[in-house]
């Protein structure tokens, strides 16, 4: 059976498609080792990041911030909690976590490595191509919530 040729306009859709998960995929490997020296999952990262811009979080903003599910949140909240990292309180019916001094003294010590290997891996773009590329992938990310 001979496959039905795609349009041109679906070839370079697919395609990328193709590069923009190949490379999501090369970036988080630039950080992923330094964030596994510090006994930290990906997911316990990006929630230590989210308590380095803000103090206190609802625990329900948390997974929507870094696009997880609420039970997903849950357990990560519990795994930062044990570890020292975060606190977990219920203040007027509302779930809060908020980062404890032991978290900050870590994010504090890992985000700026963290920004310099993300640094690294754009050098080779200018800052009005990186600008670039942040309103394409916002264009497209709104046309693909659009079929959600």
């Amino acid at each position: 059976m001979k496959s039905a040729k795609l349009p041109y306009e679906h070839h370079l859709s697919l395609q990328l498609y193709e590069f923009i998960s190949k490379d999501y995929k090369a970036l988080l490997e630039c950080s992923a080792k330094e964030i596994r020296s510090y006994d930290l999952s990906g997911t316990e990262f990006s929630i230590l990041e989210l308590f380095y811009h803000k103090k206190k979080v609802r625990v329900e903003e948390i997974g929507m911030e870094i696009l997880i599910p609420s039970s997903d949140t849950t357990f990560y909240i519990n795994q930062l909690e044990k570890k020292g990292y975060i606190k977990h309180v219920l203040l007027k019916c509302v779930n809060y976590a908020y980062i404890r001094k032991k978290g900050t003294e870590l994010i504090d010590n890992i985000f700026p490595k963290h920004s310099k290997a993300i640094e690294r891996a754009m050098h080779g773009l200018t800052n009005e191509e990186k600008k670039m590329v942040i309103t394409l992938i916002k264009k497209i990310s709104l046309e693909a919530s659009k079929d959600l």
